[in-house]
């Protein structure tokens, strides 16, 4: 093959190489200013305790917009305290979807006639007073709350009607009689499960108390044996 041969087959290659990367930003160029593709309708995800007045303006900006793939949220809406992450994601044709995840809440409590929601992270987020059943004394102090939240992690079946959480102990209020707990969670966990069984062996119980490590005291009236 000659040399002019090779030099035109090299230019055709080029040429049609060119060709195709033109055609190609050519129609990106098409799609993403095509009005058939700008968003028209935002749809939410996960949004339950979030401000959703914040969210609507901070989302504003990408309305009637052509936009691709996934994007990224700005601190206006990362800045609620109830939000951990949150991000954009275009839904084909003309719609957009803001997918929320919010923080995890263990407990609710109040103190000072202020309530809060107390999140899985240690966060402890504004919240209104209603359907409280949790009341603390202890100053808000960080280690207690860890420990109570942690403890009602563990035992979700406690059927409780109020806790109060003192300097010294938490006084759980259950069905008829109060259980005294410590700021321990492994004397809870070794003393708790005694303390169930043995209330079965009373008639009534005024409290149980079971902050010692390996002994558990209970103000009470035997069954009659």
């Amino acid at each position: 093959m000659s040399e002019y041969v090779k030099v035109f087959l090299r230019m055709l290659t080029m040429l049609a190489a060119m060709s195709i990367i033109f055609t190609l930003f050519y129609s990106i160029n098409l799609f993403t200013k095509s009005k058939f593709f700008v968003n028209s309708e935002v749809l939410f995800s996960g949004i339950q305790n979030s401000n959703p007045k914040n969210i609507n303006e901070s989302i504003s900006q990408f309305k009637n917009r052509n936009m691709m793939g996934r994007y990224e949220v700005g601190d206006s809406i990362l800045n609620d305290p109830w939000i951990k992450m949150a991000y954009l994601k275009k839904l084909y044709p003309n719609k957009i979807k803001l997918v929320v995840q919010e923080r995890g809440t263990i407990m609710k409590l109040s103190s000072q006639k202020r309530c809060y929601f107390y999140s899985i992270e240690g966060d402890l987020l504004t919240a209104d007073c209603s359907d409280v059943k949790i009341f603390d004394y202890s100053s808000m102090d960080k280690d207690r709350l860890y420990i109570t939240a942690r403890i009602l992690m563990n035992t979700k079946d406690l059927n409780y009607d109020r806790i109060d959480l003192y300097k010294s102990h938490i006084s759980v209020s259950l069905k008829g009689y109060r259980m005294l707990l410590p700021y321990d969670f492994e004397v809870f966990r070794k003393n708790v499960n005694y303390a169930r069984a043995i209330s079965t062996m009373y008639k009534s119980i005024n409290y149980i108390d079971i902050r010692v490590p390996r002994k558990i005291y209970v103000n009470g009236v035997k069954n009659e044996t």
